[in-house]
């Protein structure tokens, strides 16, 4: 059994045998409490009939004949020398109707005492059942008591005391307990074979979980994933793990692919530095040539340099390192002063700005950042736009900002914008590829969504889409 299982057990079984505990403690305070209300309710019964039929006998309203092993008796009412009613003994009539001491929880015993509490008769053997009637011990009985009174008169001629033993309730709670205590066992049997199918239905799923996130590897081609079946939250676990492997392959291919272009990125331009700086060296060039090659090796290392430092923002970006505070930016203020900055190069090829955003937005994030994702859109846009580029931004119901940039160049060929965004793809005049990358790893990381299209009248769209401020980014 499995660690898991073993901890799913005992779990399982602590409820249990708390539940049980619980259960049969409340059951015996219950039962306890039921059978002693029970006893004095039967107990104040028999007390009432019992009397009641003495009294019937002491007014001989009935008369019958019980044999105890005493002499046959009557019972009479007498007047004594004073002329005051007597009570004598010499015949005691119970009906069977009133069962007093049948189908009782407790064994039910009676007394009868004179006025002066004189023992007449008891109900009892003695010898097995010492009781003394004066003085009775009300921890082992219950006791009620009547007054036996002749409706002649109303007289008091006697008394009838009911006793109840107590010890009989205990051999029934007895009894109760174990009753209990097996149909605990027999649950708890059952509940542990249960438990043993819970657990298989719980382990089961969880190792083949386990398998297959240990058969995950990078190398291969394909990943095998067992399904799981259980439509529970493990099955949504083992389908979350399957997702983050495929992209954690993807992921890996794309860092595969991004160190190879990297070097040859950076193989390229070494070379020719490499090949330049050796032929002037060698002096195998004209004179006349040295020059040109030595532009030849600043343009290559300002493409380096461009191309390392386009690399270590990347790497600075996707691995967080980047503490750039975020600031409130009024974008139309911001696009401007980059437009300034871009104006001569725009100049030299005819082409014209228009910056219509609108002068209240406001958005929220670094300086750098911002000045890095439209520097990079908006040079670009000026490699493939004819004589116009323009920035306008659309404000829509749920308060998200669009900011549309469009040339009227020739726009994207071949699916161009499918790739535009990716790692190292250059468009015709493109640079170092990494440009319009860092575009899109600076919009994740602000929560902006980015696409490209055509647009319909022509040119190319770039498309950004800036959530509205929440409002603790408002102050």
């Amino acid at each position: 059994m499995s660690k898991i299982g073993k901890k799913i057990m005992q779990s399982y079984f602590i409820i249990i045998l708390a539940t049980a505990f619980v259960f049969m403690g409340i059951s015996k305070m219950s039962f306890n409490d039921i059978l002693n209300r029970q006893t004095r309710l039967d107990l104040k019964k028999d007390a009432d009939v019992v009397a009641k039929q003495i009294n019937m006998v002491i007014d001989q309203k009935i008369e019958m004949t019980v044999v105890d092993g005493s002499p046959n008796v009557k019972i009479q009412i007498s007047k004594n020398f004073f002329g005051e009613n007597a009570l004598s003994i010499s015949e005691i009539i119970l009906p069977k109707g009133m069962g007093y001491a049948h189908n009782r929880l407790a064994t039910t015993h009676f007394i009868i005492m004179d006025v002066d509490k004189n023992l007449i008769f008891q109900s009892y053997n003695t010898e097995q059942e010492p009781i003394n009637p004066l003085e009775i011990d009300k921890t082992k009985y219950y006791v009620e008591q009547r007054p036996l009174i002749s409706s002649l008169d109303q007289e008091t001629l006697g008394y009838l005391v009911m006793l109840a033993k107590k010890e009989d309730l205990s051999v029934i709670n007895a009894l109760i307990n174990r009753s209990v205590f097996l149909g605990f066992l027999i649950a708890l049997f059952i509940a542990s074979i249960i438990s043993i199918f819970f657990e298989r239905g719980i382990i089961s799923p969880i190792n083949k979980l386990k398998k297959n996130i240990a058969s995950f590897s990078f190398t291969d081609d394909e990943i095998i994933w067992e399904e799981i079946k259980t439509k529970d939250e493990l099955a949504e676990i083992n389908q979350d793990f399957l997702k983050m492997a495929y992209k954690l392959k993807e992921y890996d291919k794309k860092q595969k692919e991004f160190f190879q272009n990297t070097s040859h990125e950076l193989k390229t331009p070494l070379m020719s530095i490499q090949g330049y700086a050796e032929a002037i060296k060698d002096k195998v060039m004209d004179e006349s040539m040295v020059d040109e090659g030595l532009d030849i090796i600043i343009d290559e290392s300002k493409k380096l340099r461009d191309t390392v430092n386009s690399i270590v923002y990347l790497s600075k970006m996707e691995n967080l390192m980047s503490e750039e505070k975020s600031i409130r930016i009024n974008l139309w203020e911001a696009v401007e002063e980059i437009i300034i900055r871009l104006t001569l190069l725009a100049k030299e090829k005819n082409i014209t700005f228009k910056n219509n955003i609108a002068h209240y937005i406001v958005v929220r994030t670094s300086d750098d950042r911002l000045d890095r994702v439209f520097s990079n859109i908006l040079s670009n846009a000026l490699r493939y736009a004819k004589s116009q580029i323009s920035i306008e931004s659309f404000e829509i119901e749920t308060g998200h900002i669009i900011i549309k940039i469009q040339d009227d160049g020739r726009g994207f060929e071949n699916n161009e914008e499918l790739y535009i965004f990716d790692r190292f793809y250059k468009g015709k005049g493109g640079n170092t590829g990494l440009g319009l990358s860092i575009v899109k790893s600076i919009a994740e990381s602000n929560g902006w969504g980015l696409k490209a299209y055509n647009a319909d009248e022509g040119g190319a769209v770039v498309e950004i889409v800036i959530p509205p401020l929440r409002d603790k980014d408002v102050n």
